[in-house]
């Protein structure tokens, strides 16, 4: 009988495993977000621009903030990296995470699919803020940045109201201590 139920399970288990293979090599790769550190090698107030287009090609954009900062913009991959204007070793201060990079955080948040509500409940409320354009609303933690739409009619934040809004970016910032 222990045979039986091992052979089982084995079978079980080896499908499981030929499903999930399946699901990541349809789908492309994710991204797992370490909250103040970075990404896949990259790690915000370490890494430079050469680092980036070392490792992610220079198949990108790059986009100037009114003389503040670069934003280094893959838009297949849904990856940004920003370093300052005024930094002579291009340091990425900065990576921002949309949808196309199926973007996780270890506490399950995944860019584009969850929910602001998901996030209060995975990290606990926080403070909303809104960029100078008025682009997003984010609300932010120890090293990570999570960001849902701002719409026009926003005339004033009431977080209850944005709770049922998708993720649409994830942000890591170098973690203060």
């Amino acid at each position: 009988m222990k045979i039986i139920g091992h052979k089982i399970l084995a079978i079980s288990l080896s499908v499981t495993l030929s499903v999930f293979a399946n699901l990541v090599q349809t789908e492309g790769r994710a991204v797992y977000v370490a909250a103040g550190l970075g990404i896949d090698g990259i790690t915000v107030g370490y890494s430079t621009k050469n680092s980036v287009t070392s490792r992610y090609g220079d198949n990108y954009a790059l986009i100037e903030h009114n003389q503040y900062s670069y934003e280094i913009r893959y838009r297949d991959t849904g990856m940004s990296f920003w370093y300052r204007y005024e930094d002579p070793e291009q340091r990425i201060f900065s990576i921002g995470l949309r949808p196309e990079s199926r973007a996780f955080t270890g506490r399950g948040i995944i860019v584009g699919r969850s929910s602001l509500q998901d996030v209060f409940n995975a990290y606990g409320k926080a403070e909303s803020y809104t960029t100078t354009a008025e682009e997003t609303w984010f609300f932010e933690y120890q090293g990570i940045k999570f960001h849902i739409e701002h719409k026009s009619s926003d005339k004033r934040v009431v977080p209850e109201k944005l709770l049922k809004r998708r993720i649409i970016q994830i942000e890591i910032v170098a973690m203060e201590f």
